[in-house]
């Protein structure tokens, strides 16, 4: 089958929202895709999906999510399964260009900035172990609703390029939520502590969280760490307290949100800071009757389901 690439323009409207259909495809995406964002989607019965060569997980009501990096494409190629007629079917998908901050940073450490050679097998070696981390899959719990972690001010946000007392570092990984030394940090949705480890060289007391379909949160500069490797926390629960180890000129919670292997922009699911980073997104959200109080879709499963039923704007 020859791919299209779909626009953005066909939507079906339901009572839980807008969510974006594409002609030919048996799936739909909450919310059009962007570079640095997380997507929720539902998948029709009788199909298996892949984003890239990736098969993506589905849960049994049809949910998926997925991510799509800082520096992704124009496009995102989904390979669609007809595990009843044995089809495979391309759809592509128009991935929305985003400009991205640049942030300057002074009063570094110097040796935060450029390691001595000393401490270089250090900082691998603690790479490692939150690489390692994300990669477990140790619940079969759908990430839906997250909540702020901790409330404050967005003091740096995702896919900023970093600038450290003058010198060009990697973007942002994240969100930084400014917060008084020793706020308590809630853990965002329930899941599986898969990382709790003091004193990282750049990351300072870290815990990294897995909530299921290679969904895991990541808590950086904590002053302390009120959790341990293979506790199951609860959306709410105290996981550590805000501080300023590691990498850090201040006291701020650092927050990473990666979706199966990519990092993306917390704020594109999760209430940062207790309100959205970007404004108009968050004021779009605002003010539109099917969102909850905090920010974050508040969807009925069942009604994103999409059924035999359903009819879709093209083939099927």
């Amino acid at each position: 089958m020859t791919a299209k690439l779909l626009p953005l323009s066909a939507a079906l409207i339901l009572t839980s929202g807008i969510v974006q259909a594409y002609a030919e495809c048996p799936f739909t995406l909450d919310t059009p895709p962007e570079q640095g964002s997380a997507v929720f989607g539902a998948l029709r019965d009788g199909y298996d999906l892949e984003l890239d060569g990736k098969n993506v997980p589905v849960n049994d009501d049809g949910r998926f999510i997925v991510g799509f990096h800082r520096d992704y494409g124009k496009k995102a190629v989904f390979t669609v399964f007809d595990t009843r007629q044995n089809k495979k079917s391309t759809c592509n998908v128009k991935v929305k260009k985003r400009k991205w901050h640049i942030e300057r940073v002074n009063g570094v450490d110097n040796a935060k900035v450029t390691p001595p050679e000393s401490v270089m097998k250090r900082i691998a070696a603690e790479s490692r172990i939150i690489r390692d981390g994300r990669k477990i899959l140790s619940t079969e719990h759908f990430p839906f609703r997250f909540i702020a972690p901790v409330e404050g001010r967005v003091s740096g946000v995702f896919g900023s390029q970093r600038i450290f007392n003058g010198q060009k570092r990697s973007p942002h990984s994240g969100n930084d939520i400014a917060s008084p030394n020793g706020t308590p940090v809630k853990a965002a949705e329930s899941g599986k502590v898969v990382v709790a480890y003091p004193d990282m060289y750049y990351n300072g007391n870290v815990v990294v969280i897995d909530h299921g379909f290679f969904v895991n949160t990541t808590y950086a500069h904590l002053s302390a760490i009120n959790v341990k490797v293979g506790d199951q926390v609860k959306k709410g629960d105290i996981i550590g307290n805000v501080g300023s180890t590691g990498r850090s000129t201040g006291n701020h919670l650092h927050l990473t949100l990666n979706v199966f292997g990519v990092n993306v922009r917390p704020d594109s699911i999760i209430p940062v800071g207790g309100v959205m980073q970007d404004k108009e997104e968050y004021e779009k959200r605002k003010t539109s009757s099917s969102e909850s109080v905090n920010g974050t879709p508040d969807y009925d499963l069942k009604k994103h389901r999409l059924t035999g039923k359903t009819e879709l704007h093209g083939k099927q």
